[in-house]
């Protein structure tokens, strides 16, 4: 692949910078949160690239998020915030009227 394709994160389509890091096996590059929120609407976790079946996002080349698990995690804060939200919000429209 050439080094300016590998220099974009495919799901976005920007320059590869910030939070980012590879996934394995494959070793394709995005955005950590371009990936998160990709393989929370994918029904597998394949590459967005390539298809083939990925274990874990590697961030930085330090940090290994184990994909079946790792995300999963922040999506289910990310929704349980959501619905607290909606509460405080279906709360105050309800004291309002």
């Amino acid at each position: 692949m050439p080094e300016v394709l590998q220099a974009l994160c495919s799901i976005c389509l920007t320059e590869i910078g910030g939070e980012f890091g590879e996934l394995s096996p494959c070793k394709h590059k995005f955005h950590q949160e371009c990936i998160r929120q990709w393989h929370t609407c994918a029904p597998d976790l394949r590459c967005p690239a390539c298809r083939v079946e990925s274990d874990s996002f590697i961030v930085a080349g330090q940090h290994k998020i184990d994909l079946t698990t790792g995300f999963k995690v922040k999506t289910l804060v990310d929704a349980q915030q959501t619905e607290l939200l909606d509460r405080l919000n279906n709360t105050a429209v309800c004291r309002d009227q």
